[in-house]
């Protein structure tokens, strides 16, 4: 895990490897020169020029920061994230359905799929944070109590009940 990456999509996965890491570079030492990462210089903002994959830096930036090593940080990060989402894709089916094996399917659907780990996500690693996904839509799936909630789900603030 250490001295390897992902060889599916070579360039996409040093170029997250590198933006991971100039990110928790830049927020450990110099929080004002994120948007000015290292690349094509002296173009300003250049960060932006590609994806940024803040949602995958709480995972990588611990990792890296300690350990200095980034192949191992985005190891880390792809695997965390895996995991993570596949017991989050168990939570939230669960709840929707009432059956912990709905929820034990959706999980090993998830990860029996090629592209998690043989095609789309080892060649963006800073992708395998999918979690946040069904933690976003849990919340909005909570079913209406009567009909009135969802003709009428956007009140505006003047309108009492």
């Amino acid at each position: 895990m250490a001295t390897h990456l992902s060889t599916v999509g070579r360039f996409d996965v040093l170029y997250s490897a590198w933006v991971l890491a100039w990110e928790s570079h830049a927020l450990t030492t110099a929080p004002a020169v994120l948007p000015d990462a290292n690349i094509y210089h002296p173009t300003p903002r250049a960060l932006f020029y590609g994806p940024t994959a803040l949602g995958a830096l709480p995972f990588f930036a611990p990792t890296f920061l300690v350990s200095g090593n980034p192949a191992l940080a985005l190891n880390a990060t792809y695997l965390l994230g895996i995991v993570r989402t596949a017991v989050a894709l168990h939570v939230v089916v669960r709840r929707w359905t009432g059956m912990p094996l709905a929820g034990v399917v959706a999980a090993w659907t998830f990860l029996t799929s090629r592209w998690i780990f043989w095609e789309w996500l080892p060649a963006a690693p800073h992708a395998a944070v999918l979690f946040y996904l069904p933690l976003v839509v849990l919340p909005a799936s909570v079913p209406a109590q009567r009909l009135a909630d969802v003709v009428l789900s956007r009140r505006s603030p003047s309108r009492k009940r």
